[in-house]
């Protein structure tokens, strides 16, 4: 689950490899909330539980055709030093206590990336 910003204004949802619709930045975080609680909800419990919406019997939330306002995809980040900021490895994925306090303390946002990253502005 994740969004795709379109504008200074509104972003699309992203559900798994699918579109979801387009909210403001305002609604975003309440539309993510939601879709998270669909899929807690959609994917049980047990052995087989679903980790990946990809994975679910039915698809989630309401899909939509990609807004044309989406940007082109990049490659991905590479880590280390960028202009305004630094893209840091995050080990197998995982935020440990000690590398969420040094990122933290470093920038008010940060931003988490699909790379096993976070990009801490300087």
């Amino acid at each position: 689950l994740g969004l795709v910003a379109l504008d200074g204004r509104t972003a699309q949802l992203r559900i798994g490899a699918a579109f979801g619709p387009v909210v403001s930045l305002d609604d975003s975080s309440q539309a993510l909330a939601s879709l998270a609680r669909e899929f807690l909800a959609a994917r049980g419990t047990g052995a087989g539980t679903p980790w990946h919406v990809a994975e679910l019997a039915t698809p989630l939330g309401r899909q939509v055709a990609p807004d044309p306002r989406l940007p082109e995809p990049g490659p991905p980040l590479g880590f280390g030093s960028h202009p305004g900021a630094e893209h840091v490895a995050v080990p197998e994925g995982v935020l440990t206590p000690a590398l969420v306090t040094e990122v933290a303390g470093r920038a008010t946002e940060l931003v988490i990336t699909p790379w096993r990253g976070v990009v801490v502005p300087t």
